[in-house]
């Protein structure tokens, strides 16, 4: 399990800063970075303070602890999780591509669907909701999120967010997310709306901070900065507000 969530816009830089911080305290004999040794280097689980492996401690090997305690399996993969690219979309055509990517459509035609719809009318001022995944160019994923209206204090509806199956279970879902609550603040919003999640997908924003108001709603309240699978609506507070977010039952 990570013990760590990357921040929404993450620096391989400051990742690389964390291993090296790292590096230096397993060979200083720190007893906290030993025990995160331990618990995320696979090889290293029973190894003794004072080891002679420790005091040689590489850099490599402090870069697969930070990696497993952010949920990746190698430095390698957490490399190219950081190295997509999350941006608004940029034009309604690249809204109207990433929704289909992401297989939103519910309509036989998108120009019939009343999803994309709803998205699109507000494309002109909501466009910072509106997120595509990039890597090496390719759309990988994308969040789509709109108001009601364009009066700050509102809610914001979150209509899908979906990533392509090659890189699920990366974690790239909670940085969109994170993404369109942190572009939500900065527009005046107060809280995302969702729709009524279950099973797996109700675990999942339970495990984001999301709480019931009553057996068929989740929503999350809170002050602190930073904090999907794809489907119709869900709902949280946002960061830096009052966090005031509402999951509907349907």
């Amino acid at each position: 399990m990570p013990v760590r969530d990357l921040p929404g816009d993450p620096s391989l830089e400051h990742l690389r800063n964390q291993a090296r911080v790292l590096q230096q305290r397993v060979r200083a004999g720190d007893p906290g970075a030993i025990a995160a040794v331990r618990e995320f280097h696979p090889r290293l689980a029973g190894i003794a303070a004072g080891s002679p492996e420790l005091a040689r401690f590489p850099l490599t090997a402090a870069q697969l602890v930070i990696a497993r305690q952010y949920g990746f399996g190698s430095w390698a993969r957490l490399r190219r999780h950081v190295a997509v690219v999350i941006r608004p979309a940029g034009s309604p055509g690249e809204l109207a591509r990433a929704f289909e990517l992401i297989g939103a459509r519910r309509a036989p035609a998108l120009e019939q669907d009343r999803y994309f719809l709803q998205v699109a009318r507000r494309f002109p001022d909501d466009r910072p909701l509106m997120l595509v995944a990039e890597l090496d160019g390719q759309l990988i994923g994308a969040g789509f999120a709109f108001r009601r209206c364009s009066q700050p204090g509102g809610a914001v509806t979150l209509r899908n967010v979906a990533i392509l199956p090659p890189h699920d279970g990366t974690g790239l879902q909670r940085r969109l997310i994170r993404a369109i609550e942190l572009a939500a603040v900065r527009l005046g919003a107060e809280g995302v709306i969702l729709g009524g999640p279950a099973g797996a997908e109700r675990e999942f924003y339970l495990s984001m901070g999301y709480r019931g108001r009553h057996a068929a709603a989740r929503a999350r309240s809170a002050r602190c900065p930073d904090r999907l699978r794809s489907g119709p609506g869900r709902a949280r507070g946002l960061p830096g507000t009052c966090r005031c977010g509402v999951v509907s039952g349907s």
